[in-house]
């Protein structure tokens, strides 16, 4: 998610989108190349709604310019979660490929991570709830019934 235009002091936090596509138990995490301070550090994939756009549109259109896929948008993962000091509100959703493989456009890298591999990697802070939300998730899909 570039940060470029944030929300003015006082004003309405920013609604950005994060996706967190699922492939099997694994989730797609990237790595930023910038802003230099926020680079080398780990976020899920998407950026800003613009004016006009549900955050469903603006999810699949953040991943088709960022990792050239096209993806499906699933359930919310966490409420709303602050980053940026306040002025952006952060709202990830689970995602799943409809249609590409993912290259790294505008990040460092990607990363398939397991459950237990999702501390392996520095988050951004704002992400860090979402990160133990679906390693929470995972881990009770892991612990269910076996046939």
């Amino acid at each position: 998610m570039p940060v470029s235009e944030a929300s003015t002091p006082g004003s309405v936090p920013r609604i950005v989108v994060g996706a967190a596509i699922r492939d099997g138990r694994a989730v797609l995490a990237a790595a930023r190349a910038y802003p230099p301070a926020l680079a080398g550090l780990w976020e899920f994939p998407g950026g800003k709604l613009e004016p006009g756009e549900t955050e469903a549109e603006a999810l699949r259109r953040e991943c088709r310019e960022e990792l050239g896929v096209d993806i499906t948008v699933g359930e919310r993962v966490t409420g709303d979660l602050s980053t940026g000091d306040g002025r952006y509100l952060l709202r990830v959703y689970y995602a799943a490929l409809a249609g590409g493989e993912p290259h790294a456009k505008e990040h460092a890298e990607l990363r398939w991570l397991q459950p237990e591999e999702l501390d392996s990697v520095p988050w951004l802070p704002g992400n860090r709830p979402a990160v133990d939300a679906i390693r929470e998730a995972l881990g009770a899909e892991d612990s269910g019934p076996r046939p």
